[in-house]
């Protein structure tokens, strides 16, 4: 039915479809900002196809202080984040959609660029890493949509015609 469930939870079966469809792999797919999210983006890159779609970010609370999470670097190899002095932040407690980050508040108290970073009253920085974030954030095969050209496109240019 309409609205039970949104098309990025069906991305297997409608990637299945289309492999059936055509008789075989797309080699890139191209999609909306809606699409944006780490199941697709880790789904595509499972079966070694280009996402050209761009990352869906949440938009900043009004008022948000410190910098936005998106300057703090995930390492899944070694489950940590790092922050922008590159300072460690270690997992801490989990939710339904990612894990929780902490940096050590010995760090964030000496740290530089502590008035930019932390918000007011706080410690320690803190991030939220969402599943499949390296998918988001650009996995091997996912690239940032971004306008195409005439002249990136084959065939005859502006002015021309096929004969």
């Amino acid at each position: 039915m309409t609205g039970e469930e949104h098309d990025t939870g069906r991305v297997n079966e409608r990637l299945d479809a289309i492999e059936v469809t055509l008789g075989v792999t797309p080699g890139r797919i191209t999609a909306d900002t809606i699409y944006g999210v780490g199941r697709v983006f880790a789904a595509l890159e499972d079966r070694q196809i280009e996402a050209v779609i761009p990352p869906l970010r949440s938009p900043r609370a009004k008022g948000a202080q410190g910098f936005p999470s998106e300057r703090f670097k995930y390492d899944p190899q070694n489950n940590v984040a790092r922050c922008p002095a590159k300072k460690r932040l270690t997992p801490r407690n989990s939710t339904k959609s990612g894990k929780w980050y902490r940096a050590d508040r010995h760090d964030c108290a000496r740290c530089p660029l502590k008035a930019q970073c932390l918000p007011r009253g706080t410690p320690s920085r803190r991030v939220h890493i969402v599943t499949n974030h390296a998918a988001t954030a650009g996995g091997s095969k996912a690239r940032t949509a971004r306008p195409r050209r005439s002249t990136d496109l084959p065939g005859p240019s502006a002015g021309e015609s096929k004969t």
